[in-house]
């Protein structure tokens, strides 16, 4: 079996770029919002925005880092044992 590990780089100029990202939306935003309550997402969200974008503003970017592991495997057929 072969395994490797590694780690990817997603950069975003700024926090209204990552919340708006594609692949952002499509695997993770969803499952953000279920830790709040529904009438309280836009406001955190809306600050959550707005201090990720003081952070970008303040490092030049924001910079996600996603671990990524890929493994290669063999399929064993089973061994049929004989009386």
């Amino acid at each position: 079996m072969k395994t490797e590990r590694r780690n990817a780089a997603m950069r975003f100029t700024d926090g209204s770029a990552l919340l708006n990202h594609y692949f952002i939306k499509l695997g993770f935003l969803d499952g953000w919002k279920t830790v709040l309550d529904p009438g309280d997402q836009a406001r955190v969200f809306a600050r959550l925005e707005m201090k990720l974008n003081a952070l970008a503003e303040a490092r030049g970017e924001l910079k996600l880092t996603i671990p990524m592991a890929y493994v290669e495997a063999v399929r064993v057929e089973r061994l049929k044992i004989e009386d």
